[in-house]
């Protein structure tokens, strides 16, 4: 009777060694597929970002810069960055 439950208890314990190696192998092959999957969205983010420079030149009739804000508007006010004109000293 003894051999009998040995041989179970045997036979139990290799099911259970490869049950668990199956498991590593599952663990292993998903983190993989996670950490390719990541780089794989890294990827296609770097591929689509996209810097836009816009620059606009404009004159107002004083002699002054306009400035054209993000949004459209345009400002034809004093600025001190666009001066035409030579300060006296």
């Amino acid at each position: 009777m003894d051999r009998e439950k040995d041989i179970h208890l045997e036979i139990l314990a290799s099911m259970a060694e490869r049950t668990i190696k199956r498991l590593w192998v599952l663990i292993i092959l998903l983190v993989l597929v996670i950490a390719g999957l990541a780089g794989y969205i890294i990827w296609e983010k770097e591929m689509y970002d996209v810097t836009v420079t816009e620059t606009y030149t404009s004159e107002s009739d004083d002699g002054g810069g306009a400035i054209v804000n993000r949004d459209g508007d345009v400002n034809y006010g004093e600025s001190d960055l666009h001066t035409d004109e030579e300060t006296d000293p």
